[in-house]
Formats: structure tokens, sequence, C-alpha cells
């Protein structure tokens, strides 16, 4: 995540309560505007799209990006922050191919 969307998501540890879980961190996103905090389906074709990503066809909220071969999926509005200093994904999930 972070050398895709430069971003500073750490690795805090793993835990095994009930089964196994990897525990991250990220820092706050704070909402430009706290009533209306996601991004709209446009902005983030726009902000996934100047990354490189397409939307995979039949697909709505996973995106492709062929010169990686990076795939992200879960990529909804809620998934998502607008803030001041724009789109701000969170818990997406990447895989590679």
């Amino acid at each position: 995540m972070n050398r895709i969307f430069d971003a500073d998501l750490r690795l805090e540890g793993v835990t095994d309560a009930n089964e196994l879980s990897i525990v991250t961190s990220e820092p706050w996103a704070q909402p430009a505007d706290p009533r209306r905090p996601l991004p709209s389906s446009e902005e983030i074709a726009s902000f996934m799209s100047d990354l490189g990503f397409a939307l995979v066809p039949g697909a709505p909220f996973e995106w492709f990006r062929t010169r990686d071969r990076v795939r992200v999926s879960d990529a909804r509005p809620d998934n998502f922050i607008k803030s001041k200093r724009g789109v701000v994904p969170i818990d997406l999930v990447i895989s590679s191919e």
C-alpha cells in the first residue's frame, strides 16, 4: 500500500486471539468536510485513474494496473476519505499477479 499510494501504513504486529490477524496502523486522515467525509465515485475514479489503474469490467470496486500487475479490491467509497490533501485510501485489498 505504501508504494502504490504513497501511504504510511505500518505493521504493528500479529495477534492470535481467535484467529490469526495482522495489526496495522496509519496516520489519521481528517476529512475536509466532516459531514461528507467520503469522496464520490467520480472522485475515486479520477484518483485511481491518475495512478494508472483501470476499473475491472463487471467489478465496480476493483481496479487493475497493467504496468506492474497490481489489483486493488474493495475500493468502495467508505474505504476512502476525502481529506484536505485529496482522496486518501484506507482499508483496501491489494494484490499482485
